[in-house]
């Protein structure tokens, strides 16, 4: 019924649009095809999606028109009541004048929301006014995200093998309201759960956040566990097309203990922080080119009873640019922890594993001293290396659109990473630990799903020398999927 639906509105726009040349008005706004994941060189808000625009053809001197009719059609999760308060602050409802420019800036926004491959605006200019019809193609909404498994080869500051199982689950459009619900969780050894719900304030800029986290881990560098509790609530803004910020507060309980049981240390505090991130990729999915920064401020200032109080300032930019050779890019990872003073033995910073100085087991770097700041630099060069062809699952086919003409791309890559940690902020060159990995990485991915699993092999460089993970060199391997 939906692709009849698709083909009558096709069919009548592209008949009003020879009217139009007739002295009919017709505006048609071209579909963002190219931004379909399925594309090779498309892309985790990144990026700044495609918007092309056919140009009004035969434009007549006919006074503006006002909307009169509103329709959605692909919004199978999507509310429609959510979907025009979206709008409604555009200036795309029944009642406001239509304007093509407010169409194009509507279709870039509903893109940027990551929640739509396509979207098609098309307006029909009839003798009572304007009928508006918005096409959208949802994105699959159900992901995992942060999964992976890890071998640790440390506990308690010995040589013992175990391991780490990471489950996670992200609701996009969770409730067809645009929210955002994410479940996660880590078992074997160590144990967590964490919850987080992010829900905008349509038809405001504004958003609200919640989040919770329960763990216990096992210390890696010392003959310790910790317990820890967190809750979190934030709230923030648009500020920009390409830019949001906000405020947040995370009421922490900590709790050490010897391995024995007996308490080494216990304390509470209220970690506030102040975020802003802006970001121009082309999208959140595989980017190929484009950038994007985070920048966040917190303190434990505000309340803390046991524990040392101190600043940080994190920063974390990703850049993509084209590689040598056509369908190539390189992807570039840098990020920074700046404290304003020694935060003490418990809250020390690590380096090492996934998301880090790969080549290194996961906290490796830094358990020599209390280091307080830390500076990485991570590149890759990706290469194309097979796309497979097309399969389809039958009836899951026809209940999933995103099943649809699945196929996968595979992807490798050249790996080189470096860090750095230091005990004082103002002196970088003492008390200091680094180390680099070079390494080779398998990227598989699943465009019309919009996830990525990759197998990383890097070998660990630690005083310029291979870091000896066995009497071979053998690389350390790390296993993860995830959306980018």
């Amino acid at each position: 019924m939906n692709g009849l639906l698709n083909t009558i509105v096709c069919c009548i726009a592209a008949f009003a649009s020879i009217a139009f040349c007739a002295d009919t008005a017709s505006i048609s706004i071209a579909s963002d095809s190219s931004r379909a994941a399925g594309h090779a060189d498309s892309a985790q808000f990144a990026g700044v999606p495609t918007i092309d625009m056919i140009p009004v053809r035969c434009r007549a001197a006919v006074p503006s028109k006002r909307i009169v009719s509103l329709s959605f059609n692909g919004n199978r999760t999507t509310h429609e009541k959510v979907l025009r308060m979206f709008l409604r602050p555009i200036g795309i409802d029944t009642g406001e004048i239509f304007d093509s420019a407010k169409a194009v800036l509507a279709k870039e926004k509903l893109l940027l929301t990551n929640l739509y491959s396509t979207v098609d605006i098309i307006p029909l200019a009839k003798d009572d006014g304007v009928h508006v019809h918005v096409m959208l193609k949802e994105v699959f909404s159900i992901i995992p995200d942060g999964v992976g498994g890890e071998i640790v080869d440390r506990k308690h500051g010995k040589l013992i093998d175990w391991y780490k199982l990471h489950l996670g689950l992200t609701f996009n459009n969770f409730r067809g309201m645009m929210e955002t619900f994410s479940l996660g969780s880590t078992v074997w050894e160590d144990r967590a759960l964490s919850l987080s719900w992010t829900k905008p304030l349509y038809p405001s800029p504004y958003y609200f956040g919640a989040g919770a986290v329960v763990a216990n881990v096992q210390d890696l560098n010392f003959p310790q566990n910790r317990l820890i509790t967190l809750g979190r609530v934030s709230l923030g803004r648009r500020l920009t097309l390409h830019s949001q910020g906000g405020v947040g507060f995370a009421p922490t309980y900590t709790r050490i203990a010897a391995l024995d049981g007996t308490e080494v240390a216990e304390f509470r505090e209220i970690i506030s922080s102040i975020r802003w991130n802006v970001d121009f990729r082309n999208d959140t999915y595989d980017p190929f080119r484009g950038w994007c920064l985070t920048e966040a401020l917190s303190t434990n200032t505000l309340y803390s009873d046991d524990a040392i109080k101190y600043g940080q300032f994190l920063t974390d930019a990703r850049w993509y640019v084209p590689g040598i050779f056509k369908g190539n890019r390189i992807a570039f990872h840098a990020q920074a922890v700046f404290r304003t003073n020694d935060a003490g033995d418990y809250k020390r910073l690590y380096l090492g594993g996934d998301g880090s100085v790969r080549g290194f087991p996961s906290s490796w770097l830094g358990f020599m001293d209390t280091m307080n700041n830390y500076a990485t630099i991570s590149s890759e060069y990706r290469f194309h290396l097979l796309t497979t062809p097309e399969f389809d699952f039958g009836f899951l086919s026809g209940r999933f659109q995103e099943l649809k003409g699945l196929y996968y791309e595979i992807d490798g890559a050249l790996i080189a990473d470096a860090g750095h940690l230091w005990h004082d902020f103002t002196r970088p060159l003492n008390r200091r630990q680094n180390g680099q990995g070079i390494g080779v990485g398998l990227n598989i991915k699943a465009p019309t799903l919009r996830i990525c699993g990759s197998i990383d092999a890097v070998w660990g460089i630690y005083e310029g020398k291979l870091l000896p993970m066995s009497p071979r060199y053998y690389p350390f391997w790390h296993f993860f999927l995830s959306t980018f």
